[in-house]
């Protein structure tokens, strides 16, 4: 329950002052948290901010399990899911996720933030890549399937950086942005006219 405690605190903490604690000591002494306590439990205040973004990711999963049609849907459908599903969960926080974001940009989508939830999202995903490989919903190609949770992970970042500044109704946006990154993104995992062009030369080049 402290753990729990700890992170609720400080996600009020930088939707109340709009912006992260300058220092573990102002942090522990406006929230009242015992110091012992908090490092029993955490290493810094970047590892809380590591802690609830993950529980949100981990949450997402939850729910996707737990969903019935899930499993009949195909790859393309379910990283849709996940992505409808995530920012669903994150909508009731989108101040503390500007803030936790930071420098968050159009240039560099990652940060430290989302270290754990890159992890938990690479296991998830892989398990989708080896599955849509297998069923050939997404093209197995040398020395860049192992680069396709990379590509999908950026999809993701990409999707939480735009609905972060979304002021549009609803988020009508980050619903349209969410359904083409991950149509372009499929689009190009599936078998495409590269690959038949590829083919194609090589069986010229076999034939000679």
């Amino acid at each position: 329950m402290e753990i729990n405690a700890i992170k609720n605190q400080y996600i009020n903490y930088v939707n109340i002052k709009n912006r992260r604690p300058v220092t573990e000591y102002g942090f522990l002494k406006d929230t009242t948290i015992d110091e012992k306590v908090f490092k029993s439990h955490f290493s810094s205040l970047l590892a809380v901010e590591q802690a609830i973004w993950a529980d949100w990711f981990n949450d997402t999963l939850e729910v996707l399990h737990t969903d019935s049609v899930f499993d009949e849907y195909s790859i393309r459908e379910k990283i849709l899911a996940l992505n409808y599903t995530f920012v669903e969960k994150i909508k009731a926080q989108q101040t503390f996720v500007q803030v936790t974001l930071q420098p968050m940009s159009m240039f560099r989508v990652d940060t430290d933030t989302l270290d754990e939830v890159k992890v938990n999202f690479n296991d998830f995903v892989g398990g989708l890549v080896q599955m849509g490989i297998h069923v050939g919903e997404i093209i197995e190609r040398p020395f860049l399937t192992d680069h396709y949770r990379k590509f999908l992970w950026l999809q993701f970042a990409l999707v939480i950086r735009f609905w972060a500044n979304d002021s549009s109704e609803n988020y009508e946006k980050t619903d349209a942005f969410i359904e083409k990154s991950v149509n372009f993104a499929f689009d190009l995992l599936a078998r495409n006219v590269a690959d038949a062009a590829f083919d194609f030369i090589k069986f010229l080049w076999q034939s000679r």
